[in-house]
């Protein structure tokens, strides 16, 4: 046993010396291992993609005498973690680069929603789903409580548009989460009416009353000017 552990230990002090000098992808192949790259760590967290609970290696990260290409060894139960620091980015915004990953999607369904709106015409509802070469779908049992459509998924606008609507009238296009919509309403059943509704505002008051204490707090922080330290003790 000792033996297998001198022999890990010393396979991989050798790959971390080749990976300073060359290339840490290149030695990697050489040697038969696998790169797993982890993007996007944030200061507080521990977990790391494909290793687990490891706060060591978050702090060793955000250390500010960690330089970008430094590597290190951490031990782990399996055998030796070598990491390679890869990219530090500076507090604030997010670069453009990395932000269109997350807006171009949007952006891109905006678009085709105001393209599917400028080609839906017509004022009967059969006629504009031929025109789409689509069919009429009915929803059954929808409230507004729940605004989930069966087959559409959570559409809260093509919803409230629903209740908003007299029976018998159809739409314009409604631009929901999961695509454009025109509907129409074929029948409404109102809310049966209580003798009295203190249950449900008491309920209400004690969720409030409850909610004071961390709105209070949350102001508080708004207001204050706070320079989150924690990651040099935790």
């Amino acid at each position: 046993m000792k033996k297998t552990i001198n022999a890990i230990f010393t396979e991989t002090t050798k790959f971390q010396i080749s990976a300073r000098d060359k290339d840490f992808e290149e030695v990697s192949k050489e040697n038969e291992l696998t790169v797993r790259p982890v993007n996007k760590i944030k200061e507080l967290d521990e977990n790391i993609p494909g290793l687990g609970a490891r706060r060591a290696v978050v702090q060793w990260a955000f250390n500010e005498e960690s330089k970008v290409g430094e590597i290190k060894r951490f031990d782990i139960p399996e055998g030796y973690a070598v990491v390679q620091l890869t990219e530090k980015e500076d507090e604030g915004s997010m670069k453009v680069e990395d932000a269109s990953l997350t807006i171009k999607p949007i952006l891109v369904n905006k678009k085709k929603a105001e393209k599917l709106k400028s080609k839906i015409s017509g004022s009967a509802l059969d006629a504009i789903a031929q025109g789409q070469g689509q069919t009429v779908k009915i929803a059954s049992a929808l409230t507004m409580k729940t605004p989930t459509i069966s087959g559409a998924g959570t559409e809260p606008k093509v919803v409230g548009t629903a209740f908003a609507l007299e029976p018998g009238k159809v739409s314009g296009p409604i631009v929901g989460n999961n695509g454009v919509y025109v509907i129409e309403v074929t029948k409404k059943t109102p809310a049966s009416g209580l003798d009295t509704y203190m249950s449900y505002a008491s309920q209400v008051s004690k969720a409030q009353t409850g909610a004071v204490n961390t709105k209070v707090f949350e102001a508080l922080k708004e207001a204050a000017e706070i320079e989150d330290k924690r990651s040099k003790f935790y």
